[in-house]
């Protein structure tokens, strides 16, 4: 959920951001709206298992040294020295400490204060809610750091073919964690658009024909999900 020092501002309008129209402009500068919305479960369900397949068959096509997928994504490391390794471990195992981090850190956002408050009072309030963001930013940023170099340190006490072993778990788990994540939101995306304000006919007849969309067109449906979501989570709060 997105966190905002505008705590006490209130906009009615965010009341109806569940549901919009989108204009897709096209390189010959036609445009096309269309109609999107937040995504029920069950949907969400769909996309997830949808995602999960996908993640699968990555995985065991990243297993096939012969295959496309693991030419393409698998570096060769051969020549790489220990530092180099860990270097790359480390890097491949960035996502997963960040978004731990994201999860575990804790911090309480401020006490607000009660209806007889001071004038002095409401001010150094806001105050604390304007440098939260920072806050929390700084704090997950030094967590991360942190445990970054604990992990370094770990992997320097490996033995090469240890960190080469890691290096490919770590990288064989990072490519299907953004493969799972890049075909659960086109999924998503892909449910969430319809022809009409009622929101009943579908703009898409099949997945495939969602496949067809440039990528440019694509990332910019995405950002426009995106910022539904946001407009529902402030709702939420």
């Amino acid at each position: 959920m997105a966190l905002s020092p505008e705590k006490n501002d209130v906009d009615i309008t965010a009341l109806f951001e569940y549901r919009k129209p989108v204009t897709i402009h096209g390189k010959d500068k036609s445009e096309l709206e269309v109609y999107m919305r937040v995504v029920g479960d069950s949907e969400i369900q769909k996309a997830r298992v949808k995602a999960l397949r996908a993640s699968r068959d990555l995985r065991n096509k990243l297993k096939d040294h012969s295959s496309d997928e693991y030419m393409a994504f698998i570096p060769d490391i051969s020549e790489a020295n220990k530092e180099r390794l860990i270097e790359l471990t480390l890097l491949a195992n960035l996502r997963d400490i960040s978004s731990s981090v994201a999860k575990e850190i804790e911090i309480p956002f401020p006490e607000e204060p009660d209806s007889e408050a001071t004038l002095e009072e409401q001010e150094n309030y806001q105050k604390l809610l304007d440098e939260y963001p920072k806050k929390r930013e700084d704090t997950v940023r030094t967590e991360i750091l942190k445990r970054a170099s604990e992990a370094k340190e770990e992997l320097s006490k490996k033995t090469k073919p240890e960190i080469e072993y890691e290096y490919m778990i770590s990288l064989k788990d990072e490519l299907c964690e953004i493969e799972m994540t890049r075909e659960f939101y086109d999924y998503v995306v892909f449910y969430s658009l319809f022809k009409d304000k009622s929101y009943k006919t579908p703009l898409f007849e099949s997945f495939e024909d969602y496949g067809k969309l440039p990528g440019d067109v694509k990332e910019f449906l995405l950002q426009e999900y995106r910022n539904l979501e946001l407009g529902l989570d402030e709702l939420k709060k």
